[in-house]
């Protein structure tokens, strides 16, 4: 019987643990009901090569960095698709407000342009409250067409003009090299804003 191998044995399973060099001969040869002396013999009959745990931990630990690797790309790209959706919007929101004060300041324009034609926009809306004064709609109006009320009015456009310029130039990211100069138009609104 010398040199026969036992029937029912898995020596395919047991010559990738003995390679493995993870588990003890014991180990593998009380998982399998054979001898340890079954193994080495086997082992030393067939070549096999024991202990390749390090060339198994070179794989661990190359799959761990490709996961990892992946696991960062879908973080990075998750957050960049997040910043970029927030920027867009951004973007079309301060372009939209934009929009809406350059209408703003070309009524101021008009009003400034043509003060006689709202001069006489208020007569023709005057009327009388029946104890001789002017009605609240009409001194609201002359109000805001008063010669105050359109300083008031270019300078608040000018406020939130200055402060959407600063807010393009932030999301654009034009002052990131360069945040301590400050511009022409920096100067000029900021004279705006104070009055000068």
């Amino acid at each position: 019987m010398a040199g026969k191998q036992k029937a029912g044995v898995n020596w395919i399973a047991i010559e990738a643990e003995y390679r493995a060099g993870i588990k003890t001969l014991r180990e593998i040869a009380d998982a399998h009901a054979i001898s340890e002396a079954a193994i080495r013999k086997t082992a030393n009959k067939n070549g096999w090569e024991r202990n390749l745990q390090e060339r198994i931990q070179m794989a661990v630990a190359e799959k761990v960095a490709r996961t990892v690797a992946a696991e960062s790309n879908d973080v990075v790209e998750a957050n960049a698709n997040a910043i970029a959706a927030v920027e867009i919007t951004q973007r079309k929101d301060i372009r939209e407000l934009r929009e809406m004060v350059a209408m703003l300041a070309e009524e101021c324009r008009a009003q400034v342009k043509n003060p006689a034609d709202f001069e006489k926009l208020g007569e023709l809306m005057a009327k009388d409250d029946g104890d001789g004064s002017i009605d609240k709609l009409n001194e609201l109006y002359r109000k805001v067409v008063s010669m105050p009320g359109r300083i008031s009015a270019v300078k608040q456009l000018a406020e939130t003009l200055k402060i959407l310029i600063e807010l393009e130039r932030k999301v654009l990211k034009m002052d990131a090299a360069d945040s301590q100069k400050s511009t022409a138009v920096d100067d000029l609104l900021r004279r705006i804003a104070q009055g000068a």
